[in-house]
This record gives C-alpha cells, sequence and structure tokens, in this order.
C-alpha cells in the first residue's frame, strides 16, 4: 500500500503494524508532529530523553490509543539539511512562490512521500525539496535534478521514526513479546543514528567532490524569520487545540531542561573543537 494509507491500516485491523514518520498523520492530529519533528525543536539526543524520561511516551499513547494504535520510537535519521533548490534563496523574500516539500509542522507546504519527490522536481511542480540528508538524498539522486544544497535544517532537527502496532494485536501479545519488540526498537532506534552519521560524512564528500554540489547555508535573517513564523504557527495552532498545547508545553519545559546539559557539556565541546580547527 502506499506510505500514506498505513496509518489508516493499522487503526482498522487489516496490517498489524507500519513503520513510518508520524507527521504524516497531522491530517489526524497536528500533534502527532511532535514525535516526528516540529521546527527548532528538539536534537535526537533531547528527543530521546522527552520520550523516554519526560513524559513523552505517556502523551504519545494518550493521541495513539484514540486511533486504536500503540507506537514504538524504533529510528532516528538525526538533525536533517535544509533541502534542495532549483535557484539560490539568499533572503527570506526569495522563499515567496515557491513550492518546497517538506514535512512536518510549520509552513505551508506540498506534503509528498519520499518516492515521489524525485519526479515532482523533474517535472518542476515543486521548485524545492528536502528529504533526509546527504545519505538518502545521495541514494534518491536529488543532486541530478537541483544544484543548491541548504544547511542547516530547521524544520527537523531531530526525526523519530514509529513502528505502530494495531492496539487489539499489542495487548494480545505477552509480555515476554512486547519485550523483545520494545528492546528491539530501542536498539535500531539507536544503530540508525549511528548509521546516519556516518554515513553522511560519507555522501557528504560525495555529492561536493563528484557531483560538484553546492552547500548554501542559510543566513541568520534567514534563520530568525523561519523561528518566528514557527512560534506564530505553534501559538495559534495551540489556542485552537487543548491535547496540542499540552504535548507543547511538555515539550518545550524537557527541550529547555535538556538544554541547559548541552550547552555545557557537548555542545561547548564542540563549539571548542571547532575553534581549534581553525
Amino acid at each position: 500500500m502506499s506510505a500514506f494509507e498505513v496509518f489508516d491500516a493499522v487503526s482498522n485491523g487489516e496490517v498489524d503494524v507500519y513503520h513510518s514518520a508520524e507527521g504524516y498523520w497531522r491530517n489526524r492530529s497536528e500533534a502527532f508532529s511532535f514525535f516526528n519533528s516540529i521546527p527548532f525543536g528538539m536534537t535526537v539526543s533531547q528527543f530521546n530523553t522527552w520520550i523516554l524520561y519526560g513524559g513523552g511516551q505517556e502523551l504519545w499513547n494518550q493521541l495513539s490509543e484514540q486511533y486504536n494504535i500503540k507506537p514504538h520510537l524504533c529510528a532516528n535519521t538525526g538533525t536533517q539539511w535544509g533541502g534542495w533548490f532549483n535557484r539560490e534563496v539568499r533572503s527570506v523574500e526569495d522563499f515567496e512562490g515557491l513550492n518546497v516539500r517538506l514535512s512536518g509542522l510549520g509552513a505551508n507546504v506540498v506534503q509528498l512521500p519520499g518516492d515521489e519527490i524525485l519526479n515532482a522536481l523533474k517535472e518542476g511542480s515543486i521548485d524545492a525539496a528536502e528529504w533526509v540528508g546527504p545519505w538518502s538524498d545521495l541514494n534518491f539522486g536529488f543532486h541530478t535534478v537541483a544544484k543548491y544544497c541548504y544547511w542547516p535544517g530547521f524544520h527537523s532537527p531531530s526525526a523519530g521514526e514509529c513502528a505502530g502496532f494495531n492496539l487489539r494485536v499489542w495487548n494480545s501479545l505477552t509480555h515476554s513479546q512486547r519485550s523483545i519488540i520494545e528492546v528491539v526498537c530501542a536498539a535500531e532506534n539507536e544503530a540508525s543514528h549511528a548509521a546516519f552519521l556516518d554515513n553522511n560524512a560519507i555522501a557528504l564528500r560525495t555529492l561536493t567532490k563528484d557531483f560538484g554540489v553546492e552547500l548554501c547555508e542559510f543566513s541568520d535573517s534567514q534563520f530568525a524569520a523561519f523561528h518566528k513564523a514557527t512560534g506564530e504557527v505553534m501559538e495559534e495552532t495551540a489556542d485552537g487545540d487543548a491535547f496540542f498545547a499540552r504535548v507543547w508545553d511538555s515539550y518545550r519545559k524537557s527541550q529547555a531542561a535538556t538544554s541547559l546539559s548541552l550547552e555545557y557539556g557537548e555542545f561547548a565541546y564542540l563549539s571548542k573543537i571547532k575553534a581549534i580547527a581553525r
């Protein structure tokens, strides 16, 4: 079945489990975006912490159970890139009129499953697209139809994926069977992120050295405008959706707490290393 059909298939018991990204289910509830990615959201380590220790899993369960589904975090592709553009976008105004394929919350975009993006770029029905990052994007061949690759991605600082089980099927499993699934999902969540970190570096060298892809950085003014627009969308959505507001409150509190730890730990370390390298 197509990528966008799996949610309903699991919900109604046609199949037992899907593996997908929760952001695709925004038409059911905007709150699903939190369990995949939101603009200016958490990094992978922060997201894992929220799910495991910050109340994220409990909120996810409450949301998904309304659709007869039990969700499990099972992968993460890490911080995604800004995307592929058929022309340079040097200012916020350059985005006006562009049809951009994005997933997640916070933009007026064209939502497409992965296998339809390349043809859409070729045919010109979209002007730009993001998918994941160098490794996946190289395999999809986006460099053959778009010259400019932008970084960093603001829309998806981490990109969690879900193994969503039909709730009746999940409840029919023994404790041992559930434990096996939970352990496997947790292991794959960790392994997938490591795989993307490693292979993104290899693919990045291939894209720039072998195919001449031009890497372009979003400017500070563009980033500030993206951030401002995101905040406006989030506030507007929360005003009209009590459950969304509840999840967002939990998400922001966890993000703020873990940011403090990262500021004096991992982020500070990487900043010092970068300064020395210069």
